[in-house]
């Protein structure tokens, strides 16, 4: 398995793990989830959360990288409606 498929399989998993939290991750790229996926694990270490605050430090990530990528089409369609 080259790096590549070892990365590909690995996000994967990721997607879902979360998507069976009930956190579907469709609307991330594979580049934010693995961005995401190191943050969220650093500062869990250095908070020392547990699991479950993780998972919910994890939830409230995504629907904020929701919410952001939601803004400038939501501009653009208010916009062009104009």
């Amino acid at each position: 398995m080259t790096r590549a498929d070892a990365r590909r399989a690995t996000i994967a998993k990721i997607r879902a793990h979360y998507a069976k939290l009930g956190i579907p991750l469709d609307d991330l790229s594979d580049r934010q989830i693995e961005l995401g996926v190191r943050q969220l694990a650093h500062a869990a270490r250095e908070a020392g959360m547990t699991g479950e605050e993780a998972t919910e430090a994890m939830r409230r990530a995504v629907e904020s990288a929701k919410e952001k990528s939601a803004e400038p089409n939501e501009a653009s369609s208010q916009s062009n409606s104009s």
